[in-house]
């Protein structure tokens, strides 16, 4: 992406959207292709789309309750999240009691069939909360 360049505000097909998409950043990187990268090794290896909402906060609960407490969403995604008018009035799971670890949601539970730990790791380093990392 070139430096300074006017970034389009909607892209990419919804399943495969990073967090900084949905939430609404204005700005984002080369981060949000490794996602999708990541999104679509998961879906090739499994059979069956990661996540799958019907809306971008949809996706947003299905993402942040696939990660444990540790990787949650970044304080500047939440809080572009909390100024975005296209989710006045609702909260993000990391907000209320429903945001329960469920191990059958982890991304190792759902790769827990492949005996290449590379494979693991691989989706895993493609599927970081946080863009910068």
């Amino acid at each position: 992406i070139k430096e300074g360049a006017p970034l389009t505000e909607y892209v990419s097909t919804r399943w495969y959207r990073a967090p900084e998409l949905l939430v609404g950043a204005p700005a984002y990187t080369h981060a949000v292709d490794v996602w999708a990268i990541g999104c679509i090794f998961v879906e090739l290896v499994t059979g069956s789309a990661l996540f799958s909402g019907d809306s971008d906060f949809e996706m947003l609960k299905l993402i942040i309750r696939m990660f444990t407490e540790s990787e949650k969403l970044p304080e500047d995604l939440r809080s572009i999240f909390a100024r975005n008018n296209m989710f006045k009035n609702v909260h993000l799971p990391v907000d209320d009691e429903t945001a329960e670890y469920n191990f059958d949601n982890t991304l190792e539970h759902k790769l827990s069939f492949l005996s290449n730990n590379a494979a693991v790791s691989f989706a895993r380093e493609c599927l970081r909360m946080d863009p910068a990392q």
